[in-house]
């Protein structure tokens, strides 16, 4: 490996992987493929139950390329925050990039990502992606909106989206301000997307970097009907929204000009409190509409979404 420079300073690579022996040997040639120097390549597996890891040992093994390979697994499956903290405890690059175990980094990614990061000082750089089927075949340039290229605290507290993290990199220590992810956080996006909005010096690249597969990931789950997949997607994500705005709470309280932004805090609450109630209908708990329209929330499009899908959706199961 190329030794460190301040011009050209050691950029992590975490590839994150758990069940994906299908996609895995695409994912890791695509962190060897990488043609920024140096380059630390961190392969971690969560525990999988599959061959993922024993894959990955494989290719690292045979790999005889310019970059330092480090193979982990955790031992006990973790689950997705947990296996970020880990990952992070052992990174040694001075900026770390993600990817994951079905996803394919196109070889220039960390290369740009990391010229954009150091030339312009900045602490967090992300990209459009290349949305792919299952068996890898291209369905077309994901786009994100504004309010995802350049997130303020409050848009992400609002429209519950955060910076792109399947195609990101970011500056370790400006991060480090931050505890580490609570367990049970799983849309990190919307959480990284906070901390980027409070840090700053965020830039978002037009240029898809990343070869992002649809329809793959741990969390998906089919059954059979698409009123129930959509109930059951529902239920899912208002979850991980709750979980992600505790985080942002929690991240609040680490720098001190957020301590004192009471507006942000009640922000923050009202919309901790609108998804708790939007995550009880959701799994049935039509009572908590009372609540809604005691708490002023009834007449809110995301509440009113709610209940006419998880009515659809008694009326279906009724029938």
């Amino acid at each position: 490996m190329t030794d460190p420079t301040p011009d050209r300073p050691l950029v992590t690579f975490a590839l994150f992987a758990y069940n994906q022996e299908k996609y895995i040997r695409e994912a890791v040639e695509g962190a060897f493929s990488q043609t920024y120097e140096p380059l630390e390549i961190i392969l971690s597996d969560d525990c999988s139950s599959d061959r993922t890891y024993e894959i990955m040992k494989e290719m690292a093994s045979a790999y005889e390329g310019p970059h330092k390979v480090l193979v982990r697994r955790n031992k006990t499956n973790f689950g997705w925050a947990s296996h970020i903290n880990e990952v992070h405890k052992v990174a040694c690059g001075e900026y770390i990039t993600w990817s994951a175990g079905d996803d394919i980094a196109l070889s220039d990614r960390t290369k740009v990502f990391a010229d954009i990061l150091i030339n312009q000082k900045l602490n967090m750089v992300h990209s459009a992606v290349v949305k792919i089927d299952l068996e890898g075949k291209i369905l077309g340039v994901k786009k994100h909106p504004s309010h995802v290229q350049q997130p303020s605290m409050n848009s992400v507290v609002t429209e519950k989206r955060g910076v792109v993290t399947q195609s990101f990199c970011f500056k370790k220590d400006a991060f480090a301000l931050f505890s580490e992810l609570s367990k049970d956080v799983t849309h990190e996006a919307i959480v990284y997307g906070f901390r980027a909005a409070a840090l700053g010096k965020l830039k978002y690249i037009h240029e898809p970097l990343t070869k992002y597969r649809v329809g793959s990931g741990t969390s998906t789950q089919k059954f059979g009907s698409a009123t129930l997949d959509r109930q059951y997607e529902a239920t899912k994500v208002s979850g991980w929204r709750i979980t992600a705005l505790r985080q942002i709470r929690i991240d609040c309280k680490k720098l001190p000009r957020l301590k004192e932004n009471g507006d942000l805090e009640l922000l923050i609450d009202s919309e901790m409190e609108k998804w708790d109630i939007i995550h009880s209908i959701n799994k049935g708990g039509w009572a908590e509409i009372y609540r809604a329209v005691r708490c002023g929330y009834f007449l809110d499009k995301d509440v009113v979404r709610t209940a006419f899908r998880s009515g659809t959706y008694l009326l279906t199961t009724a029938r």
